[in-house]
Order: structure tokens, then C-alpha cells, then sequence
């Protein structure tokens, strides 16, 4: 029968065989872990961003600010709350199983999918990173306990996409950085502006990394400072080739696939092999380069006698291997380092490597001595 209700002064009828929409604690529970992922990233002074629309298996990205300025280091990210999600342990980790659908869709994500389970009991909130153990070829996901989300959670999340940058350096500091970032041995004598410089490449609008370009350095430039001494390469060594790859992405000189290098050098034992575009600041360093290179030749052209570890006869058949390269009719002066860099859209060849590479030692030389003067001149 229905019933009669007064509301002021109407009298409303309703019937409880009615069905009205459901709210289950479902509702709630998500509601719950997302609330939570909220909280945790905002302590982190980051930015969460949920989604509002179309949430086909992504429920939100976080984007990291440094410096008070937003970043556009982003992960994307995917939360599952329930104590349902925590019954399947193996050893130390929560056993998930995806559906087939965001198997595919977390695996070919432009951007690591970070899963994130949270148990509404026991408060405990943990991640992984999705894609990277999807992409290993399981189509299961195993998420540690002890990887907590917590605020230093949040950041090493972010660090899937790569080393989180740390300051907003410009060209000239970043230039100085490289040259310093010296090798931990005699043995691998390469630093970071060694690999930068020589691995440009594609009209230098990219730069090309792999161990034949490091060996292919390393050679030559034991050929002309070290003539009889070979070449040693262990855990250092690649630590060092590590750290120039992090250079790149946190300093934002270069689209590198970072998943990519990163499967190869944790999974394979392998260092990865890349040609990255070069970004809005790898060009301005780039820039920055070529005006160093116009400076040391105006004021400090090099000559024979610059290249003290070379005799005459290996000097001038590098000379005239540059004179039949490319230079104008007439010059007789040891070209700069735009004039010697790479014309080819693709591959790095030890020729060039080797052609480059004094010239590039003599430019060293003069800019170090060049920051020394105005360093000492400062002081």
C-alpha cells in the first residue's frame, strides 16, 4: 500500500516497492583508497590529478614539482582498494591479477602505470610499478608489502619515468658539469662531455649512445694521450656510463626511453643502446657549445703546436683527413668543433669519433684554463 508523508504543506505518496539507485560500501571503499592516494601526494608537494572522464583504467596521474614549479615528469595511476586485493600473497608480495584489457592497455602505456593497492583495515598502502612487470612478460602483478606509499614513495614512483631532476641549471652550468663528471679510473679515460659532443648526431638534433661510441672514444683518446695503454671497463666504469645516461634525463637534455635503458641494464646486464631527440634545453646546450667553440677559435685558435702528444706525421694526417672533409679552399687553421661534428642522419662511425677527438681535447684544454683565469681573477 502506499503511504503518505507531509512535507510543510503538501502530503507526498511513495511506494516501497519503488527501487531507487544503490550505493553500496564499494562506493565508499574507492572512494577511500583514492582520497588516500590524494592526501599522500599532496604531502609530497606533488600534483595528483584525478580522472574524471572516460577512466578506462587509469584512474589518475601524479606530476612532480621541484622548485615550486611543475615539471611534466607525470606517471600514471591505477588504484585498487579491498582486503580482497591482499588474500593472494606470495612470499613478500600481493599477487594481482589484471584483466586481459589492462594487461594490453597498462602494458603499452606511453608512461609507467604505477598500481597502487590499499587495505582499508589495516591502512597499509603499497605500489609497483605495472607496466615494467607487465612488460617482463607476466600476466600477473606481484606488489610488494614494503613498498609503501608514503611520501618517499610518491617520489621513487615518479622515478620510474627517470631521475627526477634536481635544479634548473642553465647551458653554461650543465656544460661544466659534464666536463668535471670525470671517469672513476685511468681506464675509461671518457667524461659526460665526451659522450654528449661525440654522440651527436642527425644534423645534431639527437645524441647517440651505446658501448661501441664509448670504446670508440676511449681508444682514440688513449691513442692520443696514452699511445700503448689499453682500455679497462668494470663495475665503476659502467657505474660512471650510469650516471651520464641519469645526466641526460635530469637534466632534460634529451627524449631517452628510460623503460627501455633501464630493462636492458636491471634484466639483461646489458647497457642499452639509444638515439634520442635532443630537447629545448639540449639544444640550447648545443647552442652554448657552438658559441665556446667560436670563442676558442677567435682567441685561441689551435695550431700544431697544441697537440704536443702528437708527432708531426700523426698530426698532419689528421689534418689533412679534416681538409678532405669538408673544409674551404685555403684554410689551413685546425677547424673548430662544429666545422669536424657529425653530417650523418644516423649511426656514429669510428672515423668520425676519431677525427673529433683532438680537436675536442685541445677545446678542453682552452676552456678549463679559460674558467681557471676567471675563477682566479675573481678571487
Amino acid at each position: 500500500m502506499p503511504k503518505s508523508v507531509r512535507t510543510g504543506m503538501s502530503i507526498r505518496s511513495y511506494d516501497e516497492s519503488v527501487s531507487l539507485p544503490a550505493v553500496g560500501d564499494e562506493t565508499f571503499t574507492e572512494r577511500e583508497g583514492v582520497n588516500e592516494v590524494a592526501r599522500v601526494v599532496n604531502r609530497a608537494r606533488c600534483l595528483w590529478r584525478e580522472t574524471t572522464m572516460h577512466d578506462v583504467g587509469i584512474d589518475g596521474q601524479i606530476e612532480y614539482v621541484h622548485a615550486s614549479e611543475a615539471t611534466g615528469r607525470i606517471v600514471l595511476v591505477q588504484i585498487k582498494t579491498g582486503v580482497s586485493f591482499f588474500k593472494a600473497k606470495i612470499g613478500n608480495c600481493f599477487r594481482y591479477y589484471p584483466q586481459d584489457k589492462h594487461v594490453n592497455y597498462w602494458e603499452s602505456a606511453p608512461l609507467p602505470v604505477i598500481l597502487i593497492l590499499r587495505n582499508p583495515e589495516t591502512d597499509l598502502t603499497c605500489w609497483v610499478d605495472a607496466r615494467d612487470s607487465l612488460r617482463s612478460g607476466n600476466k600477473y602483478i606481484d606488489v610488494p608489502s614494503d613498498n609503501i606509499f608514503d611520501e618517499s614513495g610518491v617520489l621513487r614512483a615518479l622515478e620510474r619515468s627517470g631521475p627526477l631532476p634536481t635544479s634548473r641549471s642553465g647551458p653554461a652550468e650543465i656544460f661544466a658539469g659534464m666536463v668535471n663528471a670525470k671517469p672513476p679510473s685511468a681506464d675509461l679515460p671518457v667524461d659526460f662531455s665526451d659522450l654528449f659532443v661525440h654522440g651527436l648526431t642527425d644534423l645534431v638534433k639527437s645524441v647517440y649512445f651505446d658501448m661501441g661510441l664509448v670504446m670508440d672514444i676511449a681508444q682514440a683518446k688513449r691513442a692520443l694521450l696514452n699511445p700503448g695503454m689499453g682500455v679497462g671497463i668494470g663495475a665503476p666504469e659502467y657505474d660512471h656510463l650510469f650516471k651520464y645516461v641519469s645526466f641526460l634525463i635530469a637534466h632534460d637534455l634529451a627524449r631517452v626511453d628510460y623503460d627501455y635503458f633501464i630493462r636492458h641494464w636491471d634484466h639483461l646486464a646489458m647497457v642499452g643502446r639509444f638515439i634520442a631527440p635532443l630537447t629545448a634545453r639540449g639544444r640550447e646546450l648545443v647552442d652554448h657549445i657552438h658559441e665556446l667553440d667560436l670563442q676558442w677559435q677567435e682567441r685561441a685558435a689551435p695550431s700544431a703546436g697544441d697537440f704536443i702528444t702528437l708527432t708531426d706525421a700523426q698530426y698532419l694526417a689528421v689534418l689533412n683527413a679534416w681538409r678532405l672533409h669538408e673544409l674551404p679552399p685555403g684554410l689551413t687553421q685546425v677547424p673548430g668543433i662544429q666545422v669536424v661534428q657529425d653530417k650523418a642522419f644516423q649511426g656514429i662511425y669510428p672515423f668520425e669519433v676519431v677525427r673529433r677527438v683532438p680537436i675536442f681535447e685541445a677545446f678542453k684544454g682552452w676552456y678549463i684554463d679559460s674558467r681557471r683565469s676567471i675563477e682566479t681573477a675573481d678571487s
